[in-house]
């Protein structure tokens, strides 16, 4: 998700993994398949849904547990293709079996139900209009998915889906996947989509409107073709055309990053939707706000967050939610990764200082309440900065490559990643980690001093000292390498050096040839701070 303005920064106290809406019992089940089918009726905001979850039984029990508000009336619902007794809560179902079931069981459970959805989070699901044209459409991210369709909300649940969307035959409606098939019955009209790859269900979304198309074919390294498919409003089309173009450029960037694009059986695309906050990586159909296909090019980055996602959020998703900045540091530095590759070292540069901010609350990991802020975003795409810095580009771009074929396809932790890092970079980081990742802390602030202290005349040598001395409150101290520039005269070349800060106070002393006229710490913004010279 691309939050512009952080202003959407939501979460639902109530609703979260240690309360009553993801229940413990709802990891006895790991869901193989969704068959979900949908009925738009926009003039009344209501829709008809027939759902079967397909699920694989963990651990022994007599009861599933799913997900799914209780506004929503169930007309009827099957286990194993009998009528059972189930139970409701606002926002939990509770189905049982007349008969024990034991790992490895196999269980479907059918559902039948109509209703208003209820519109909650960023915009879980919405009728609407733009230009007085309905459109429906819906952004589950977290943990409203069961506001439209019983699930097993869980971000790292996943199983195969197939969508029937079914409306008034004037629109098109879309989903995740590759659409197998469109039917025509009377005044209706069937889009069904399939999903060749496992789906998490806050990534699971429709959209229906009077949409134009167009399209554009990626062709992979291996000489395979894929469709990029673009939905907009027909005022928008022309408009759209100007700003969605360029994706099949930023595949490729990203294939030979990370690896081919993960979804290369299916589509990538991207429509416009009711969510005006920014954009949303509903796997292989991004969604993009009405108000920002304007064809002026200004949004290229969230374009590209929302690609990048497609490895680091929907290939490989959270374990949890305490693990987002695996999703929103990774897509944030991934912006960063793209304008350092088009447009240089420069810009690169000047993206890492827009993400530098003075104050950063709370965690990185386990945010709890602050799941979609700039310290989830700026400070995670920091932290990858830093370990690429750390590290070296090699090893930290082969890091990424193995975090993502290991995991992909499925979800990992943060622990996941770091034990990747550790591994392949042959390094202690839990200091890194801990100072950045699991402590509430900011930015580094120091002052720095330096002089020449000496001066060799049989050798032509400078003695030079520096001291670096931190000076922020929230962090006692940090413990980091950070580059230094000597600058001498205009005939002289930049002198680097690289020093490893692990007191508050530290001093090295350099020889040098020349006499500097000038020093500059961290000069091109490696390390998350503010070095300051003083006298």
């Amino acid at each position: 998700m691309r939050n512009l303005d952080f202003k959407y920064n939501l979460i639902d106290p109530d609703v979260d993994k240690d309360s009553a809406y993801v229940l413990p019992q709802q990891f006895d089940i790991d869901v193989l398949h969704y068959l979900i089918r949908i009925s738009l009726y926009p003039e009344k905001k209501e829709i008809g849904g027939d759902v079967t979850i397909s699920a694989q039984i963990l651990h022994t029990t007599n009861s599933v547990y799913l997900n799914f508000y209780d506004n929503l009336v169930i007309d009827s619902l099957f286990f194993n293709q009998q009528a059972v007794k189930y139970e409701r809560s606002e926002k939990n179902l509770k189905v049982t079996s007349d008969k024990v079931l034991n790992p490895s069981d196999t269980v479907s459970i059918r559902v039948v139900y109509h209703g208003s959805p209820k519109n909650l989070g960023f915009s879980s699901f919405v009728f609407g209009e733009v230009n007085d044209i309905s459109m429906v459409s819906t952004l589950s991210e977290p943990y409203f998915a069961s506001t439209w369709f019983p699930c097993n909300d869980r971000p790292d649940d996943k199983a195969l889906m197939d969508m029937y969307i079914t409306s008034d035959s004037v629109y098109t409606s879309i989903s995740n996947g590759k659409l197998m098939e469109v039917s025509v019955k009377d005044s209706l009209k069937t889009f069904h989509y399939k999903t060749f790859y496992p789906i998490t269900p806050y990534l699971i979304c429709l959209y229906s409107s009077k949409y134009s198309h167009f399209s554009e074919t990626y062709v992979s390294a291996e000489q395979d073709t894929m469709p990029i498919d673009y939905y907009a409003i027909p005022k928008h089309l022309e408009y759209a055309k100007k700003d969605f173009a360029g994706h099949a450029k930023m595949i490729s960037f990203f294939a030979k990053l990370f690896g081919e694009y993960p979804f290369i059986k299916e589509k990538y695309g991207v429509a416009e939707f009711l969510w005006e906050g920014g954009a949303m990586e509903h796997q292989t159909i991004t969604g993009i706000g009405t108000s920002f296909v304007k064809g002026k090019g200004r949004y290229e980055e969230i374009y590209v967050h929302e690609l990048s996602h497609h490895w680091f959020g929907d290939c490989v998703s959270p374990r949890s939610w305490k693990d987002i900045w695996l999703n929103e540091g990774f897509a944030t530095y991934c912006e960063a990764l793209y304008i350092e590759q088009v447009y240089g070292k420069e810009q690169f540069e000047s993206k890492m200082q827009t993400l530098k901010l003075p104050v950063f609350s709370g965690t990185v990991y386990d945010p709890q309440y602050n799941m979609f802020s700039p310290t989830i975003y700026y400070k995670g795409g920091w932290i990858l900065h830093m370990l690429r810095f750390e590290v070296g580009d090699s090893v930290f771009f082969s890091i990424l490559r193995e975090y993502f074929n290991t995991y992909k396809y499925g979800s990992a932790s943060t622990q996941d990643f770091i034990t990747v890092a550790e591994q392949l970079s042959k390094k202690d980081l839990s200091q890194f980690f801990d100072q950045w990742l699991y402590k509430p802390s900011n930015i580094i602030t120091a002052t720095y001093t330096w002089k020449t202290e000496e001066f060799v005349e049989k050798d032509s040598l400078y003695s030079v000292r520096i001291t670096l001395k931190q000076t922020q409150t929230d962090y006692s101290c940090f413990h980091f390498p950070v580059n230094i520039e000597w600058f001498f005269d205009e005939r002289t070349p930049i002198e680097k050096t690289r020093v490893y800060i692990d007191k508050p106070e530290q001093s090295f002393v350099f020889v040098f040839k020349h006499k500097p006229q000038s020093v500059m710490v961290n000069p091109h913004l490696d390390i998350l701070g503010e070095f300051t010279e003083t006298q």
